[in-house]
C-alpha cells in the first residue's frame, strides 16, 4: 500500500499496556535531560541570507548533507515535553492519525527536538507516537532512546531508582573530538581512501536519466510502498545465510546490486550506505548525530555466481566501514564536488529485527520507517514474522509503478539465489523486469 509523508522527523512507536501516563511522561522527559542533544533550539544563522538558507534547506533534502553554519544552537537546559493525547474509535484510523502526526511540522527554534502523542482507541489498543528531529538525531540514536526509554520507565514503576549509568559525553563533544581528528590529520587515511574510490567511481554512478522509471517532474512528494516476504521464504534465506555465509545486509544489498545492474546497464554499480560511526565507544551510547553517508562500488561480472558476488558486495562494504570517519560534505568540499541534480541518491539500508518481546512489559517499541532524504530509499525491514521490503521515494522523479515492479524484481531475484545460489549473475539478472 501506498502512503504519502512530509517532514523531517524520525518516527518511533511504542504498543503500550497498562501504562501509567505520568510515569509515562516522567520517562520521557528524564530521558530528554540526559541528551542534550534533544534540548537544542535552532535558529537562522546570519551566515546565509534568507534566500541562501532555502536553498540550503532543498540541498539537505535531497541529500541528507547537513550545511555548516545554516542553523545556530542554542542548549535550552530546562526543556521538558508534553505528552498530547488522542482518541479513536477504530484502529483502522492509526495509519492514517500516525501519518498526520509525523507531517506536522516540528518548531525546531524550541526544545525540545521531540514531539509525543498518545492515542487511545476504543478497543483497548493505545501507541505512543514520537517524532524525533532529523537534525537531533540519527537512526542510531532511535536505538539508544528505546532503551533508555523503557528502562526508566520500567523503574519508575516498579518504584526503584534506574541504573542506566551517567551521560558523560554529549553531541557537542562528538563535534569537538571531529574537530581534534581534522586538525590533528586523523582522517588522512579516510581521505585517501575515499579520494581512491571517488577517482575511480567512472561511470558507476547511477545518474536520474539511468533508471527506466526515473521521470522529472518539479517538487518533492514523498510515498512509500511495501513489499512482504512469508513467513516461509524468509526462514529459507536465513537458512541460505548460515551456509553462505552472509548477513541479511550484505544478501538484500547483492539482491539490489543485481537489479540495479541489469536497469542500468552498468558493470560497475554505485549506491550509497548509511554508516552508524560509533566505533568511539565514548560516542556509542550517546543520541546526536554521528552517521556518515558514503558510496559502496562493486564491480559486476555477469558469469560470476551470485555468492561470489554476495563475498564481493561484503568486502566492499567492510572496506567502506573501516573508513567510515570522514563526513561526505568534508570529503565533497576536499574533492570539489558539488551537487547535481542529474545524480540519483539511491540508498539502501536494513532494520534489525527487535529481540523477542517480554509479554509482560508495559512499553513495546514497534518498528518503523522514517521518510529519507534520498530519491529512492530501498529498506529490508526484519521482524520475527520475517523479512519486508520497504521503498520511500520521492514520486516526482520516480513512477510508483516503475518502484514496485524493482521490488518485485528484488523478491524474484532474492528467490532465485535461495533455490539456486550457484547461479550466475546474468541468470539472476534476466529476472528484473523493467
Amino acid at each position: 500500500r501506498q502512503r504519502q509523508f512530509a517532514g523531517w522527523m524520525f518516527p518511533i512507536l511504542f504498543r503500550l499496556h497498562k501504562v501509567e501516563p505520568l510515569a509515562l511522561a516522567r520517562a520521557l522527559n528524564t530521558v530528554i535531560q540526559r541528551h542534550a542533544a534533544l534540548r537544542m533550539a535552532y535558529g537562522p544563522s546570519i551566515r546565509y541570507s534568507g534566500p541562501d538558507r532555502v536553498m540550503q534547506l532543498s540541498f539537505f533534502v535531497r541529500t541528507g548533507l547537513f550545511v555548516p553554519g545554516l542553523y545556530t544552537q542554542r542548549l535550552m537546559p530546562m526543556a521538558r515535553l508534553d505528552v498530547r493525547e488522542r482518541e479513536l474509535r477504530s484502529a483502522a484510523e492509526i495509519d492514517q492519525v500516525i501519518a498526520d502526526e509525523l507531517s506536522r511540522p516540528l518548531d525546531i527554534t524550541r526544545a525540545p527536538q521531540m514531539r509525543a502523542t498518545m492515542i487511545r482507541i476504543d478497543t483497548g489498543e493505545q501507541l505512543l507516537v514520537l517524532g524525533m528531529s532529523h537534525l537531533a538525531v540519527d537512526g542510531w540514536s532511535m536505538g539508544v532512546f528505546s532503551r533508555e526509554f523503557v528502562s526508566i520507565y520500567e523503574a519508575d514503576v516498579r518504584g526503584v531508582v534506574s541504573s542506566l549509568p551517567t551521560v558523560d559525553v554529549h553531541s557537542p563533544d562528538f563535534a569537538v573530538w571531529q574537530q581534534r581528528q581534522f586538525r590533528a590529520g586523523g582522517f588522512e587515511p579516510e581521505e585517501h581512501y575515499w579520494r581512491h574510490q571517488w577517482a575511480t567511481l567512472d561511470g558507476a554512478g547511477i545518474r536520474h536519466g539511468d533508471i527506466p522509471f526515473a521521470v522529472s517532474v518539479p517538487g518533492m512528494n514523498m510515498s512509500q510502498l511495501r513489499l512482504v516476504l512469508g513467513t516461509t521464504e524468509s526462514a529459507a534465506i536465513q537458512v541460505l545465510l548460515a551456509r553462505l555465509p552472509a548477513t541479511p545486509y550484505t544478501f538484500f544489498r547483492t539482491v539490489m546490486t543485481i537489479v540495479l545492474h541489469y536497469q542500468t546497464g552498468k558493470r560497475r554499480v554505485a549506491f550509497w550506505a548509511n554508516f552508524a560511526n560509533r566505533r568511539q565507544r565514548a560516542f556509542a551510547q550517546m543520541i546526536g548525530w554521528c552517521a556518515n553517508t558514503h558510496v559502496v562500488i562493486v564491480e559486476v561480472t555477469p558469469e560470476a555466481t551470485c555468492a561470489e558476488l554476495c563475498r564481493q558486495v561484503a568486502t566492499a562494504v567492510s572496506d567502506a566501514q573501516a573508513h567510515e570517519g570522514l563526513p561526505l560534505p568534508a570529503l565533497w568540499q576536499r574533492l570539489g564536488r558539488v551537487l547535481d541534480t542529474h545524480d540519483s541518491r539511491i540508498n539502501f539500508d536494513l532494520l534489525p529485527k527487535q529481540k523477542p518481546h517480554d509479554r509482560e512489559a508495559s512499553l513495546e517499541p514497534v518498528t518503523s520507517v522514517s521518510l529519507r532524504n534520498s530519491d529512492l530509499d530501498i529498506r529490508m525491514q526484519e521482524s520475527m514474522e520475517g523479512f519486508t521490503f520497504v521503498a520511500t521515494f520521492n514520486s516526482h522523479r520516480y513512477r510508483p509503478e516503475g518502484v514496485e515492479a524493482m521490488l518485485a524484481s528484488m523478491h524474484r531475484v532474492a528467490a532465485r539465489l535461495v533455490d539456486a545460489p550457484g547461479s550466475s549473475v546474468s541468470d539472476c539478472a534476466r529476472l528484473v523486469s523493467t
